[in-house]
């Protein structure tokens, strides 16, 4: 079988040629599958991971390596802190030395930077800087607070003797060598992801590259006739692409290297052409359009019989998706590429969930991050405003989170603001506004949604009482109850959504998508969400931070 083909149990062995793995010809994937049949979302997201492994690890200099993930162990080269040193401004002594009333004589500077401190003196002391190391001989620092005329003991020159106002003990203010993280100890293991706090730290350990999992690169190629570049004339029945943007932006913002493709039109040649141009430089090939049954869907029609899957995914929106490995080049294997291939629907909020559901977290497998489980992809929320929708495939609603009625009678509660909009507001919406008036009410009550309602101050009739674990995100009065505090905990640790549109999950409704912070699921069989109801949310990245 040739290196692109797919494998896969129960399921015929098809190599990019659309021959079987035993070389008996073979009929398309579509015509193989039922065309009744529909997947689970489980079984795609387990389907799309068994595309992709961690790519190799290199080495790559901290400045350009932050988000990458560890490929190896890293064990600290130096010791934190590199030296003994003091963690203050002040006088470096022998703690023994400090008697009430003792004046101890100044027979010098260690300024920071300072390589060779001058030894102690018994009965001296040396004017230190914070970093600075610690001379021999000394045990202890006197902040330079602790001393008479303080004021004075910090000007350009040292004074010439200084008297305690306080006892120190041996050990005072010293930041020992190594106390932090000692040489040769394991620093951090493979599969860290590096922040901005793991670059500083590698630095500090002395290092200047880390060993990473190569950065991915990632193709994207848009598809359709009547797509124009953003901010061109428009003639009738052309729209801008605004997919090319929305994949390459969430592809970057996940710490991969998007590299986007000019769109292909509906000609399968032509795509053809473009897609392999495309794999001989990339990692991973992202696909938008052409998958579902139209008489012009490019992609199925070029990829088919080029060991790429397209199959209905029991999901709304996203139905239409396409998965395999793809090979291109030459004709010899030393210049043929084999490159996982996602092809996801047009439609821009399709593109959206599916990049959430699958593209990202095949990204993160690419990265040589851990991969969350399906399942644990998933919060438990609770429904501020219902809606309703058709049965028969899980839906995945764009949301935001809101603020919660404490549950009190008319006029003796007041929101607790713990997200974008108010649940009154929410409710409106997602009954009969519009989608200009569910925006209006969402900026009417907009918030920082990356904060969680855990913890700070709620105030009731008897006063303000603090509640452990809870962050303000709105001033006091909005925040106001009037009964047992435990209540708005309990409703505080459960966050609450509303559809971020009255349009419900319709893949076309991409001018709403900004206002969602997550996805609420849906079961398949259900045909509403009540108010109140309980539902899982994929919070969206911002929220997970």
């Amino acid at each position: 079988m040739l290196a692109g083909a797919l494998s896969w149990p129960g399921r015929p062995r098809l190599d990019n040629f659309g021959t079987l793995g035993d070389g008996s010809e073979a009929r398309s994937p579509r015509l193989q599958r039922s065309e009744e049949v529909v997947k689970e979302v489980a079984q795609h997201f387990a389907d799309v991971l068994s595309l992709g492994r961690p790519l190799s690890v290199t080495e790559v200099p901290l400045a350009q390596a932050r988000g990458l993930t560890l490929g190896a162990d890293v064990p600290a080269r130096l010791p934190i802190p590199p030296f003994t040193n003091s963690a203050m401004d002040g006088f470096a002594i022998r703690a023994a030395d400090v008697q009430p009333g003792i004046s101890l004589p100044v027979l010098g500077d260690i300024p920071a930077g300072c390589t060779t401190p001058p030894p102690l003196r018994p009965g001296t002391a040396l004017r230190i800087m914070t970093g600075a190391p610690l001379p021999p001989g000394a045990d202890a620092i006197l902040q330079v607070e602790f001393t008479e005329n303080s004021d004075q003991n910090m000007l350009l020159d040292p004074p010439e003797s200084i008297t305690p106002t306080a006892v120190v003990c041996a050990g005072t203010h010293i930041r020992r060598a190594g106390e932090d993280i000692a040489a040769g100890s394991l620093a951090f293991q493979a599969g860290t992801v590096l922040t901005p706090a793991h670059l500083s730290a590698l630095a500090a350990l002395g290092y200047a590259s880390a060993p990473v999992h190569t950065r991915p690169r990632v193709g994207v190629l848009t598809t359709g006739d009547e797509l124009r570049a953003p901010g061109a004339d428009l003639l009738p029945g052309q729209i801008p692409d605004s997919n090319s943007l929305l994949v390459a932006q969430l592809v970057e913002e996940h710490d991969a290297v998007a590299r986007v493709h000019h769109w292909a039109g509906d000609e399968p040649t032509a795509f053809s052409a473009d897609l392999d141009e495309l794999a001989m430089d990339v990692d991973l090939i992202l696909t938008t359009g052409g998958v579902s049954a139209g008489a012009f869907d490019v992609v199925k029609a070029a990829l088919a019989h080029r060991g790429v899957l397209f199959e209905k995914v029991g999901m709304q929106p996203g139905k239409p998706q396409g998965w395999g490995v793809l090979q291109a080049g030459g004709a010899t294997a030393m210049q043929r590429r084999s490159v996982p291939i996602l092809c996801l629907p047009g439609n821009p909020v399709s593109v959206f969930v599916s990049m959430q559901l699958f593209a990202l977290p095949l990204l993160d497998k690419l990265l040589g991050r851990a991969v969350t489980p399906y399942e644990e992809m998933f919060q438990p929320a609770r429904a501020a405003a219902g809606w309703e929708r058709k049965p028969g495939r899980v839906q995945f609603l764009p949301c935001v989170r809101v603020a919660t009625k404490v549950g009190f009678p008319e006029g003796n509660g007041a929101d607790y603001q713990a997200g974008n909009y108010t649940e009154n507001q929410a409710g409106s919406a997602a009954k009969d506004g519009t989608e200009d008036e569910a925006k209006q009410a969402a900026k009417g009550g907009m918030r920082d949604s990356t904060e969680t309602p855990a913890n700070g101050p709620v105030e009731g009739t008897g006063g303000s009482k603090e509640i452990p674990g809870l962050p303000r995100t709105a001033p006091a009065e909005e925040q106001s109850v009037t009964e047992d505090p435990a209540v708005a905990v309990q409703i505080a640790h459960m966050p609450r959504i509303a559809p971020a549109t009255s349009g419900g999950s319709g893949s076309h409704l991409i001018g709403s998508l900004p206002l969602a912070t997550g996805l609420a699921r849906v079961a398949a069989d259900r045909a509403c969400v009540a108010a109140g109801d309980d539902v899982d949310v994929l919070w969206l990245k911002a929220q997970r931070r």
